[in-house]
């Protein structure tokens, strides 16, 4: 699935990459179906990549990584709908399909944020989550003309650049396993232990055989 998924991902990415530089150097016009086709291909194609982190997740049999397949894939149809017709000029439709994608993009982060980090930095854990999920709830009230975004710009630009660095910061210590994290349940040696410890055992079990 990953591997089909991946695959899909770098297609998309390529034929959206092609459309724009062939826009850019004016073999055609970047409007109505080429456009659509354009910005249908990079909805699947971010679909796409945080559908392999989903993927990774329920490789390792998560659960919750489900529900984040089930609102990315629901959200990336609905949002491909929006180019090819004319819901996108439904108030309430265009609305709900950024609203979904706002919480889809939210909680796969968060999602695969925890189960990815585990009990590690579990204060800056909760200070990101809290960061990225008032600027999702930014986000959403703005698309549901809740707040103006005039009203809180300085605000809202603070709680975006935080979100970044939560974003960076959870991604770089991820990659990075604390000795703390390590399985108890084993130990490290070198090869020359390890097999010293072989030779051992083999004296062992040879005096063990003699003595039958």
């Amino acid at each position: 699935m990953k591997k089909k998924i991946s695959l899909a991902t770098l297609v998309c990415i390529g034929i959206s990459a092609i459309i724009a530089i062939l826009a850019l150097f004016g073999a055609f016009e970047l409007k109505g179906a080429i456009a659509s086709l354009l910005f249908t291909t990079l909805t699947l194609s971010a679909s796409g990549i945080l559908l392999l982190n989903s993927c990774e997740q329920i490789e390792k049999k998560h659960k919750a990584a489900l529900a984040g397949v089930g609102l990315i894939t629901f959200s990336a149809i609905l949002v491909t709908l929006c180019f090819w017709t004319d819901l996108d000029e439904v108030d309430f439709y265009f609305k709900s399909t950024l609203t979904l994608s706002t919480i889809s993009v939210c909680y796969n982060f968060i999602s695969s944020s925890i189960l990815k980090m585990g009990q590690n930095y579990k204060v800056l854990q909760i200070l990101s989550y809290i960061c990225y999920s008032v600027t999702s709830l930014f986000l959403i009230l703005m698309f549901l003309n809740g707040i103006d975004l005039d009203d809180v710009s300085k605000v809202f630009i603070l709680f975006v650049i935080l979100s970044l660095f939560a974003i960076f910061t959870l991604k770089v210590l991820a990659k990075k396993k604390p000795v703390d994290a390590e399985d108890k349940n084993y130990i490290k040696i070198t090869k020359a232990e390890y097999n010293d410890l072989l030779a051992k055992k083999a004296q062992l079990e040879k005096l063990l055989e003699e003595n039958k």
